[in-house]
């Protein structure tokens, strides 16, 4: 599979999506739909880090479908705390700065980081 989705932790208090080099937008949306049930099946917080750090090319589309997975963050499951997305470079980058000023109060939990480590110290320092 394209994207893998898992817990970080045992405490079952991080999911993690790990992105490979290609993945299609069904992918993306079987992972999302995973993810949310996971989260939804615990009783307390949980972080979430997007790792794109292996994707080097973005499916087509990609302002449209992560657009709208940006608006839905208001139908995430009421215990995602914060998320981190991690490695993106070029169009990510520039599709992210679009949804930040398109959604602010959707992007004042989500962070970046270059890399997996940078993002678990994000995390641990409780930004």
């Amino acid at each position: 599979m394209g994207i893998n989705v898992e817990w970080g932790n045992a405490e079952r208090t991080l999911l993690i999506y790990t992105f490979s080099a290609h993945w299609e937008w069904d992918e993306y949306y079987e992972a999302t739909d995973r993810g949310r049930d996971m989260i939804a099946s615990v009783g307390h917080y949980v972080d979430v880090i997007f790792d794109f750090d292996q994707t080097r090319v973005v499916p087509q589309g990609a302002l449209k479908h992560f657009g709208n997975s940006f608006k839905g963050f208001a139908d995430a499951p009421p215990n995602v705390s914060r998320m981190v997305v991690v490695g993106a470079t070029g169009l990510l980058v520039i599709i992210g700065n679009v949804l930040r000023n398109l959604y602010p109060r959707a992007a004042s939990n989500v962070f970046e980081a270059l890399t997996i480590e940078q993002a678990y110290n994000i995390l641990s320092a409780g930004v």
